[in-house]
């Protein structure tokens, strides 16, 4: 793709590398989702990073604690909830 660039409105420049790297593009698309005060739908997403489930959903802290709580050994659980480290910290 050389130094090709490709423009729109909501993402700004998007260089060639970043057309590239699906995961680059993903991510920045996140911050975008976060700067507006949008979350993602978890039941459908098979992209989100980690870093993101904070920002996206301020309460996280607190569903940590009532999981905890109600199941200390994480036996209701999910590769997404590990992925994203929903249930927090063993």
């Amino acid at each position: 793709m050389g130094d090709a660039v490709a423009h729109n409105s909501l993402f700004g420049r998007l260089s060639a590398r970043e057309l590239e790297r699906p995961a680059g593009l993903l991510d920045r698309l996140d911050r975008i989702v976060i700067r507006h005060g949008g979350r993602v739908y978890l039941a459908k997403d098979s992209s989100l990073s980690a870093w993101a489930i904070p920002e996206m959903y301020p309460d996280l802290t607190r569903f940590q604690e009532i999981q905890q709580k109600h199941d200390p050994n994480h036996r209701f659980s999910s590769s997404l909830a590990r992925r994203l480290n929903l249930l927090g910290s063993t």
